[in-house]
């Protein structure tokens, strides 16, 4: 009996390690908040990414596939005033104005992240940079990122548990007079961000596969802030109209002397 129940924990221990092997995606920004210190109207530039998480002595899926075929990726404000600065069409590569822009820049894949996914191929395809709005920005990649190879690519950091953090692109948003909250989310449910070999990595929970999608990241969607510019109070905004209103007459008194003294020496 003691055998069967020994058996029994040791069986249920290895099962936990297992639910423990997991690998997670989500898109997420290079920081959760921007914009303190700066005033309304100014720009702030922020970088997104896909983010692979791994746990429990998990192996890169993005590896095992060698590497990104496609990535989506949407951006939506839920709270607040800041907004997208939207590129216009005359100075984009997509003919239409959109918000962010995609990763086309390239690297050896021998640099800095030897082993990693070497990045874009030489001629990304951008397939919808929509939508494009002051509220919500979204971006659809043929990234062809790969994992072998020689083909130079874009600047991609190994994430700190071991996976991938691939840059997708970049986008501005202008700083409000409210503190703005974004949420970065998967652009559609399915079969836009997949590795090479077609597995869908916004799809869900994949508990056969051993990953939990982007549509369905653990911990939930990735969220960051925007500092609004701080407005005066009431009574700071009294007080400045008070000190005008003094300097104003003081130098309406200024002058009325100087002028009455003119007078009496003429």
């Amino acid at each position: 009996m003691r055998k069967v129940l020994f058996a029994l924990a040791c069986w249920a221990t290895v099962g936990l390690v297992g639910a423990r092997a997991a690998v997670d995606y989500k898109y997420v920004t290079d920081l959760s908040s921007y914009g303190a210190g700066l005033k309304a109207g100014d720009q702030v530039t922020a970088s997104v990414y896909l983010q692979e998480t791994l746990s429990g002595g998990s192996a890169s899926f993005i590896n095992a596939d060698n590497g990104l075929f496609g990535a989506g990726v949407k951006i939506n404000r839920t709270a607040g005033d800041a907004t997208f600065f939207i590129i216009p069409a005359a100075t984009s590569d997509f003919g239409v104005d959109t918000v962010i822009t995609p990763n086309l820049n390239r690297r050896d894949p021998t640099g800095s992240f030897p082993g990693t996914p070497s990045g874009f191929g030489s001629s990304p395809t951008i397939v919808d940079p929509t939508p494009s709005t002051a509220t919500t920005g979204g971006l659809i990649v043929n990234a062809d990122i790969t994992s072998s190879g020689t083909t130079k690519g874009p600047l991609i950091k190994a994430a700190e548990n071991g996976g991938n953090k691939i840059l997708i692109g970049t986008f501005n948003v202008i700083v409000g007079t409210q503190n703005s909250t974004f949420q970065v989310t998967n652009y559609g449910s399915t079969k836009n961000t997949l590795t090479q070999a077609q597995h869908d990595l916004d799809f869900g929970t994949q508990a056969t596969n051993g990953y939990n999608g982007a549509s369905a990241p653990a911990g939930g969607f990735f969220s960051f802030t925007v500092v609004g510019a701080a407005i005066p109070e009431p009574s700071s905004m009294a007080l400045c109209g008070l000190i005008a209103t003094g300097l104003g007459y003081t130098g309406f008194r200024r002058r009325k002397t100087t002028t009455e003294q003119a007078a009496v020496q003429a």
